[in-house]
């Protein structure tokens, strides 16, 4: 929340060594042709519910893997239960 959309492309945003109560936050996210890519760093202890990635974009998300395994959106929101994790994103059709 709080980025702009349009600084997804190319490539996009990261963040490394984040400290927080549960340790240090790192990721990039980025969009790449039609599949948005978030990259979830280890060295966090995720909390009870997760980490959550609200849809950057109007209109509906398409279907979403996290370490290759499919995973539904909740409310425009996906959680993400462990770290390290990758997750995939394609657009909507």
């Amino acid at each position: 929340a709080g980025i702009p959309a349009d600084w997804l492309d190319g490539k996009g945003v990261a963040i490394r060594d984040l400290r927080t109560p549960n340790g240090k936050l790192g990721y990039s996210l980025r969009r790449e042709g039609s599949v948005l890519k978030l990259d979830v760093a280890a060295g966090i202890e995720v909390p009870a519910g997760g980490l959550v990635l609200p849809w950057p974009y109007r209109g509906a998300p398409g279907e979403a893997t996290i370490d290759g395994r499919p995973v539904q959106w909740k409310n425009g929101e996906l959680r993400i239960p462990s770290a390290p994790a990758q997750v995939e994103i394609r657009a909507a059709r």
